[in-house]
């Protein structure tokens, strides 16, 4: 169920005291809002703390809030209909208002922040994949910001995000760079938008199952999937995302002279594509969010089993909130990582890496 609010902002009362902060002139005369008008510096975090107020001790039980968009969500036709009447009756005891036409009950699937949610499963929204597709090539760094600004809000939807964005994002080192855009870029900006149109529905996690951290690193980047097996998983299909090739020697020199060409880290979640041109459904390891990233100029100099260890520090705490207090697997292509935990002398730089896994229980 979601329930979407009227003009909310305009439903916030501003203290008497405060209206003649709001005060405007125009040629007609002098007026002052009596409610939180849009713009203000702080009127979306007043916003969401009142709704967070009104909503406190249901949050995460069965009511998610951003902003003017209430998610409510529930496993039976009866817990919805005694959730729908407490929400609503929150909602009508502080005096906000919703509207009826964009308001969904009783749905198994919503639109919510741009995604997809079920009960299993999260994926992009088909209109933003449509735009995407469609998104023609930029002619300036102007579009291609924009382009990449709307990509990267779904990165964590996108297998090895990085190996496309890399060779784009070179290209926008200074504050006015030099327009250039080569067949390389063409590539990628392809790749790229058909690694969208490809994404995977990702699984919704359980925390009552283990969960499976594949990590692997090439000489530029790093990339990651949090994953759980299930016994099946209809929704988690999707074709295979075309590789293309790496940076050549000139794009590469713009971020280390010394740093040779390589491939990006293959972590291949793909399914079979049958000859029909079907997916076949998958069923198993399910991915439930990916994770890449470039490195830094300094952490490219690193030795090749460092950046192993580093994909691991990496991943493992940019999804601490998922990995803390559990035990979960480390999928690696290097058996360093295992060596790394027992290996006797560390430099400072490797100890704290140490110190950083020492916070997490798993096994490789």
């Amino acid at each position: 169920m979601k329930i979407d609010l009227c003009s909310g902002y305009h439903q916030t009362r501003v203290a008497a005291a405060d209206q003649p902060k709001t005060a405007f002139r125009s040629r007609f005369n002098h007026y002052e809002f009596t409610v939180m008008p849009f713009d203000l510096t702080n009127a979306p975090a007043t916003f969401q703390r009142a709704m967070n107020d009104i909503f406190r001790d249901i949050l995460e039980q069965y009511v998610l809030v951003y902003l003017d968009d209430i998610l409510v969500y529930n496993c039976t036709l009866e817990e919805h209909l005694r959730h729908l009447r407490d929400v609503l009756d929150r909602l009508r005891r502080h005096a906000f208002y919703t509207k009826l036409s964009k308001c969904l009950f009783a749905q198994h699937k919503v639109d919510f922040l741009g995604h997809y949610v079920s009960n299993q499963s999260l994926h992009m929204d088909d209109a933003k994949i449509t735009a995407i597709a469609e998104w023609p090539a930029p002619t300036s760094a102007k579009q291609l910001r924009n382009f990449l600004g709307l990509t990267s809000y779904y990165c964590n939807s996108i297998q090895g995000y990085a190996r496309y964005s890399y060779v784009l994002t070179s290209t926008l080192p200074w504050k006015n760079p030099p327009w250039a855009w080569t067949p390389l870029h063409e590539d990628a900006f392809r790749a790229l938008k058909k690694a969208v149109t490809c994404a995977p529905v990702l699984h919704l996690p359980d925390f009552d199952r283990p969960f499976i951290l594949t990590t692997d690193a090439s000489d530029f980047a790093v990339g990651a999937v949090l994953s759980q097996v299930f016994p099946s998983s209809s929704d988690s299909s999707h074709p295979r995302i075309p590789r293309f090739p790496p940076p050549t020697p000139t794009t590469a020199s713009r971020l280390t002279p010394t740093r040779p060409t390589t491939d990006e880290p293959s972590i291949d979640y793909s399914p079979t594509i049958v000859e029909d041109g079907t997916v076949e459904s998958r069923s198993g390891d399910c991915p439930i969010v990916f994770y890449s990233r470039q490195f830094l100029p300094a952490e490219i100099n690193y030795t090749v089993d460092e950046r192993e260890v580093l994909a691991v520090v990496y991943a493992a705490w940019h999804w601490c909130y998922y990995l803390h207090g559990a035990p979960f697997t480390v999928h690696t292509d290097n058996s360093v990582v295992q060596a790394f935990l027992t290996t006797p002398k560390l430099t400072p730089r490797q100890a704290r890496w140490w110190r950083d896994l020492s916070e997490f229980s798993f096994t490789t």
